[in-house]
């Protein structure tokens, strides 16, 4: 099978690169053995007749999992970790597009803001691994909570200057 093929170089370039330990490589490979048995032959031709202009694939696959989670886990995990990377959609793990996240009324302009930044600055490394990390980086998300803390304090502030 080419899909087979394909998912153990992933996991091989994931070894590689040391975001999954070497012994949950063929735990995982199993998994996705399994899983093409028991899952996708049993549902064959919902897999053959995905529209992926209709329904997301991130979507579509959960249906599937969260049938046996546990059983799964590990190569949901992967999965999960393939659509973010490929898609540069941290948001794939709550199972919704960035661009519908955008559309919630609760997310301000400055979330829209640092979500297009950092989509492009992965676009501009060409990776997700490829982006790097420095210093600034580092001391800024230590600092998030509080600065967040800050900001929620002076939204406070504006909020009853105005009352």
């Amino acid at each position: 099978m080419r899909c087979l093929k394909s998912f153990k170089n992933i996991l091989s370039y994931l070894v590689y690169k040391s975001l999954i330990p070497s012994k949950d490589g063929d735990d995982i490979l199993l998994q996705f053995k399994e899983f093409l048995d028991k899952v996708v032959k049993c549902s064959f031709s919902d897999f053959k007749t995905l529209d992926h202009k209709e329904q997301r694939l991130d979507t579509f696959l959960c249906q599937y999992f969260s049938v046996d989670k546990e059983k799964y886990r590990k190569l949901w995990d992967i999965i999960k970790m393939i659509l973010i990377l490929s898609h540069g959609q941290a948001t794939v793990e709550r199972e919704f597009s960035l661009n519908t996240a955008l559309e919630v009324e609760n997310l301000k302009e400055n979330s829209y803001i640092a979500q297009r930044m950092i989509i492009e600055a992965i676009k501009e490394a060409g990776c997700v691994l490829d982006v790097s990390i420095i210093k600034e980086m580092r001391i800024s998300v230590q600092c998030a909570r509080q600065q967040y803390l800050d900001y929620l304090e002076c939204q406070k502030r504006e909020k009853m200057e105005e009352q």
